[in-house]
């Protein structure tokens, strides 16, 4: 992966470029939005600190996202196992953690547009990409919806605390409309 530059609106510069486990370290001393760690414990019954370094470390791309010089947000997809389902094509499990910044509009847009392009090139690569999102977590909600993901609100699923969890996924070649759950 290389190095994008991203213009949002009021010319904010994002860079995304590829995570280190010394990235991880940076988002965790600056803080994760309360969503995401909610959603981590939700999931796994693991917090951030715990899964962050080992997403980074498993997935087969992992970015950073820079703004001003300080960590945003990461993000990247690990692959899944070959699914007979899938006709033995892989699955990816896409993730986001991101610092309180990720929340201003202006930087929100830069990043999901840029998620777009990621979005595209995975799905080259996947045959589905999906995971489990907080239903509470409304940022996310927005997010996945605006990059076609079909959120299935009507079969939740439990995490391991009987923690109520939305699936998300895409598939290759399809998107719902813009906005779509």
């Amino acid at each position: 992966m290389s190095t994008i530059y991203c213009r949002g609106a009021a010319q904010s510069l994002l860079v995304i470029r590829p995570a280190t486990a010394l990235d991880a370290d940076a988002l965790l001393a600056r803080g994760v939005r309360a969503a995401d760690e909610a959603e981590c414990r939700k999931m796994t019954g693991a917090g951030v600190p715990e899964l962050l370094h080992e997403s980074v470390a498993q997935s087969d791309c992992a970015a950073a996202v820079e703004y001003e010089g300080r960590i945003m947000a990461l993000f990247g997809v690990a692959s899944l196992p070959l699914c007979p389902l899938l006709a033995g094509r892989r699955m990816g499990l896409v993730w986001l953690v991101g610092h309180d910044d990720f929340e201003r509009p202006e930087l929100a847009v830069a990043l999901a547009r840029a998620s777009r392009r990621f979005m595209a090139c995975w799905l080259r690569e996947y045959a589905l990409l999906g995971n489990f999102v907080d239903p509470d977590n409304k940022t996310s909600l927005r997010w996945l919806a605006w990059l076609g993901f079909v959120i299935d609100r009507e079969t939740p699923v439990y995490g391991p605390h009987g923690h109520v969890l939305y699936r998300f996924w895409r598939e290759q070649g399809k998107a719902k409309g813009r906005g779509a759950t």
